[in-house]
This record gives structure tokens, C-alpha cells and sequence, in this order.
């Protein structure tokens, strides 16, 4: 660092650009936050570098999908003869598609839970959480 520097402005820091790879652990959700060491401004006088926070902002859900930490919930309108009835429904979660049984005598509002069709856990990424599927009859007109 030399006086007079024209690159730095005599503060012993050039400023510039950096393109970065970083891991994100499955299951980010929004307001997780990520540490980067040594990659955050310079520090002064010969200092270390300061450490890089990323705040994540995960890509919005389909339509319909809504987020509750790794469960992910939907409500899906059925007839209500297949409410009544029972029967097999198709299905479109996060990871495809998926044939879901409705017993017979089915209630509109109730819940089926299906395991794993979540998203990762954040601090166990080996177990997914659940898909609740909210059932609400069509009303015949």
C-alpha cells in the first residue's frame, strides 16, 4: 500500500468483482442464512477479510402449493360423489404425480397426509417432511 496509490485511494483496498459457487444444503428456506468465510470486505490496514451472509429467497411454489417449513400444503378441489364414494385421485405434488386413496364417506376440509413429499428438513436433510392435502368439494351449481 503506497501513498499516492491511484487503484486504491490510499485505503489499501481494491474493490471488484468476485463470481462465487456456493453450496445450499437441501431445504433452504426463506431467511436461512448462509456463511461464506473470507468473502466480505477487505479488511483494513492488512486486516482479514470479513466473512460473506447470504439470506436466502427460495423460487416461489406452484400454484396452490404453500410452504409450512419442510411441509408443503395443498388444497385440491374434488367432486363430492368421489368425497362420497371413495375412490383414487390423481394428483400433482413438487416431485410428479401421485395417485392418492380417498376412503368412502370423506368430509370436505379434511386432510390426508402423505409422508415424504415435502421438502429436506434443513438440519437433517436425510428426512423429508410431509405433503397435507386439504380435500374440498366443488359446489354443483
Amino acid at each position: 500500500w503506497a501513498e499516492g496509490c491511484l487503484s486504491c485511494h490510499e485505503t489499501g483496498r481494491i474493490m471488484q468483482r468476485e463470481e462465487l459457487s456456493v453450496y445450499i444444503p437441501p431445504g433452504a428456506d426463506k431467511g436461512n442464512k448462509l456463511k461464506v468465510n473470507d468473502k466480505g470486505s477487505s479488511g483494513l490496514n492488512g486486516a482479514i477479510d470479513g466473512d460473506l451472509y447470504l439470506i436466502l429467497t427460495p423460487e416461489e411454489l406452484p400454484q396452490g402449493f404453500r410452504r409450512n417449513g419442510s411441509d408443503v400444503e395443498l388444497t385440491q378441489a374434488v367432486s363430492a360423489a368421489l368425497l362420497s364414494r371413495g375412490g383414487v385421485l390423481p394428483i400433482k405434488t413438487l416431485r410428479g404425480s401421485l395417485n392418492i386413496k380417498v376412503p368412502p364417506n370423506f368430509q370436505s376440509g379434511k386432510k390426508l397426509l402423505i409422508p415424504e413429499q415435502g421438502f429436506p428438513i434443513w438440519s437433517d436433510p436425510e428426512k423429508i417432511g410431509k405433503l397435507t392435502v386439504c380435500l374440498r368439494a366443488i359446489r354443483s351449481s
